[in-house]
């Protein structure tokens, strides 16, 4: 009997009895295949152990079959990491057992030729693009003829009959974060950012700090209130000196990743800053490495499970094997955690300052009690020119 792990077509004729065109029929099911013949090829299967090419199977019929990933890890290697885990969600379903499933990591100059390229390569059925930038997927949405999946910006413009969205909201989560940093007492905020042409998050980033700046009246500028580093702890800590270096009255920071973010926490204690009290500090992050910082540090946080799973559901479902109705442009879900790095406002008797204009609490109380001190001697006018009246 031949190894299981080397039985060929050829074997599978000799076993069953059948010829090679009957035996390929079979495996093909194709139509006018007699019972006799399926139950003898299929018994003949089962004895040595045959286990079918998919991949090349499509290549000779010039079909499409498989899962492609791409990732363009560069500058957020949470990318990798997610499209790894997608994988390995999708090795685990049983119906992807007999399907390829390739992942592959796109180099920082990678153009939109080489994305089309290597989807014809592997004459993949679906495709997943991860962290490829917004401009060359509007580019190359219209140039790809097969279902495809996106994580990166919000493109709700595209249209999504064969295509599914996932965006994470940065520009409201970078806003909500700057917010935050006011309301704790803030008046000097800068940001750590990646570098704009090669991540598409840290556009979004640093628009949603704008949008908070300008909510109050105030003008935020790049220039003097940013620097662009690397998403690595050296490159944290080296920003966050040049940061000082350009804003000495500095006591609000924002950082685009949270290996910046470590950096610029030791930066900051070698400046004889205190995170949390003269330095408050707000990371967005993608791990736990948050909760081992000294101080810990606040955060807007992702979770990679969850939004594994949410790709990997959703590739079962473009493949056919789930039927239920797809969302086509699906927002990233993330949650806000707060640390001694930048306490929530109005907790442990932080104040909350809705803009530059508000009242302290201390001086707001000395108001009212004027204001009711006032309203008591206009009560008391009103009485007296009541009774004055009644005199009369």
């Amino acid at each position: 009997m031949p190894s299981k792990a080397k039985a060929t077509v050829k074997d599978l004729a000799r076993l069953s009895g059948w010829s090679l065109g009957t035996v390929s029929r079979v495996l093909n099911r194709a139509p006018g295949v007699s019972e006799k013949a399926v139950a003898d090829v299929e018994r003949a299967i089962a004895a040595s152990g045959f286990v079918r090419n998919d991949r090349a199977s499509a290549l000779r019929r010039k079909e499409k079959s498989g899962v492609l990933i791409l990732v363009h890890s560069q500058p957020f290697p949470y990318y990798q990491t997610l499209a790894e885990r997608v994988k390995s969600r999708l090795e685990g379903h049983k119906e992807m057992e007999r399907k390829p499933l390739t992942l592959m990591e796109l180099s920082a100059q990678a153009g939109e030729d080489e994305i089309l390229t290597r989807i014809e390569q592997t004459s993949c059925e679906l495709v997943i693009v991860i962290g490829a930038s917004r401009q060359m997927l509007m580019h190359i949405h219209g140039r790809i003829k097969i279902p495809a999946i996106y994580f990166s910006g919000d493109l709700s413009s595209l249209d999504a009959s064969r295509t599914a969205c996932f965006f994470l909201p940065i520009t409201e989560i970078a806003q909500q974060c700057t917010e935050l940093l006011f309301e704790n007492g803030c008046r000097r905020i800068g940001i750590l950012y990646a570098d704009r042409e090669n991540s598409i998050e840290s556009a979004d980033f640093i628009l949603g700090v704008q949008y908070a700046f300008y909510s109050r009246n105030q003008v935020f500028s790049l220039q003097k209130q940013g620097v662009c580093c690397t998403c690595s702890k050296n490159a944290g800590y080296a920003g966050l000196k040049e940061l000082v270096w350009q804003m000495p009255d500095l006591d609000g920071l924002l950082v685009f990743e949270e290996n910046m973010a470590l950096g610029a926490l030791r930066a900051a204690q070698d400046l004889g800053y205190v995170p949390g009290e003269k330095l408050k500090v707000i990371t967005l992050a993608q791990s736990d490495l948050c909760d081992y910082a000294c101080p810990r540090l606040s955060a807007a946080r992702r979770d990679l499970e969850t939004e594994a799973g949410q790709l990997s559901k959703t590739a079962l479902k473009m493949l056919g094997f789930f039927r239920t109705d797809r969302d086509c442009h699906i927002p990233v879900s993330w949650s806000m955690s707060f640390a001694p790095s930048c306490p929530k406002p109005g907790a442990d008797g932080i104040p909350v300052f809705p803009n530059e204009d508000s009242v302290p609490p201390e001086n707001a109380q000395k108001d009212e009690s004027k204001t009711d001190q006032s309203e008591n001697d206009e009560s008391q006018k009103d009485q007296s020119e009541k009774e004055e009246y009644a005199g009369s």
